[in-house]
């Protein structure tokens, strides 16, 4: 049964099942060596996750939204932002520093820094619908005050005292030691 969920190949299928039901406990423990080392289901969940890590490489965050992005845009798509600028001469994208393109050779002037706010959110306040921003407000929590947290076990912290703490002696005194009052 175990090669059948490794392989889809007939002859391995047959070859596994004739090695390991003629070699007895042999011919098993050298199936177990030469056997695919992963499942096929195991394989298609290997290369559906490099798509999605392949698909994530080619983005990347709006650096005034913090929305996510193609690296081919030349404009954020949620706020507008400039992200890239196109060459005149051959129109293809170029970084906003470049201020030659390296495609065609087309002077394209001095680099265009677009103006960044000073202190970027760190989420935006409102969802434009993206995807993005559904998934942030189903699982992102809210803001709780610091006076609201609990201790992890048992009761919650005692409030700071006011008032000078006196601290009487733990335990009996000692026979021969004097007995002291706090005033």
């Amino acid at each position: 049964m175990d090669i059948f969920a490794r392989t889809g190949n007939p002859l391995a299928r047959i070859g596994a099942i004739i090695l390991v039901g003629l070699g007895f406990l042999f011919g098993f423990v050298l199936y177990l060596i030469i056997r695919p080392s992963n499942t096929t289901e195991e394989s298609r969940t290997r290369d559906f996750e490099q798509k999605i890590l392949e698909n994530q490489s080619h983005s990347f965050v709006c650096p005034n939204c913090l929305e996510l992005v193609r690296e081919d845009f030349l404009f954020c798509p949620a706020c507008g932002f400039t992200l890239r600028r196109e060459c005149p001469s051959c129109k293809k994208a170029l970084e906003i520093m470049w201020t030659q393109c390296p495609y065609c050779g087309f002077a394209v002037g001095p680099a265009a820094l677009p103006k960044i706010p000073e202190a970027p959110k760190l989420l935006p306040q409102k969802s434009n619908g993206s995807f993005l921003g559904v998934f942030r407000k189903i699982f992102s929590s809210p803001a709780v005050e610091p006076t609201e947290i609990k201790r992890g076990r048992g009761r919650p912290r005692k409030p700071e005292p006011t008032e000078p703490v006196i601290k009487r002696p733990r335990g009996r005194p000692r026979k021969d030691s004097p007995v002291t009052v706090p005033q």
